[in-house]
C-alpha cells in the first residue's frame, strides 16, 4: 500500500502498477457495511436462538407437567432436542457457512458440552436448591445459554475463514 500526492491510499492486489485507490470514505463505508452485516448475523442468530429456546422451554414445561422426572433429566432431554434445531438453524440461517460439516458438528457438540452442564447447574441451583418455580429456571437458562452459545459458535464453530 502506498500514497499519492493527494494523500489517498492505494494498493495493487495483482502486483501491477495500476493502483486501486482506497479513500477514507470508502473505508468508512466498508466498515459500516461490515458492522451492519454483523448486526444482521446477530439478529438472525437471535431468531434461531428464540426458536431453539421455544423448543427447549415448551418441551421442558410439558415434561415437567406430564412426567415424574426430576428437573435435571428433563433439562437434559429438552436441551438435547433443542441442540438439533440450534445446529441446523445456526449453520444455515445465522452464519450461512459452508465447510466440513463433520468438523462443525464436532465443535458444536464440544461447545454444548460446556453449555449443557451450565444449564444443568442453573436448573439444579434454581429449582432443586432454591426451590424456585420451574419458570425461573427456564428464564435464567433462556438468558445465559444463548449468549454464551452464540459467542462460542461465532468464535469456534462457524468462524469465517475467508
Amino acid at each position: 500500500m502506498g500514497q499519492d500526492g493527494d494523500g489517498r491510499s492505494w494498493r495493487s492486489d495483482d502486483g501491477t502498477r495500476s493502483p486501486k485507490f482506497v479513500t477514507d470514505s470508502s473505508i468508512m463505508r466498508l466498515r459500516a457495511e461490515q458492522g451492519f452485516a454483523e448486526l444482521r448475523r446477530w439478529i438472525r442468530g437471535g431468531c434461531v436462538a428464540m426458536v431453539s429456546l421455544l423448543v427447549y422451554s415448551s418441551l421442558y414445561a410439558t415434561l415437567a407437567e406430564i412426567s415424574r422426572l426430576g428437573a435435571v433429566p428433563i433439562s437434559i432431554i429438552a436441551y438435547s432436542t433443542a441442540m438439533i434445531v440450534s445446529f441446523v438453524g445456526h449453520k444455515y440461517v445465522t452464519f450461512r457457512i459452508v465447510g466440513n460439516i463433520r468438523s462443525q458438528i464436532f465443535r458444536f457438540v464440544a461447545v454444548h458440552c460446556v453449555c449443557l452442564p451450565t444449564t444443568v447447574v442453573i436448573t439444579d441451583l434454581v429449582v432443586d436448591q432454591l426451590r424456585w418455580p420451574y419458570g425461573i429456571g427456564i428464564l435464567l437458562v433462556d438468558i445465559v445459554i444463548p449468549v454464551l452459545s452464540l459467542l462460542a459458535l461465532r468464535l469456534l464453530v462457524f468462524e469465517d475463514r475467508a
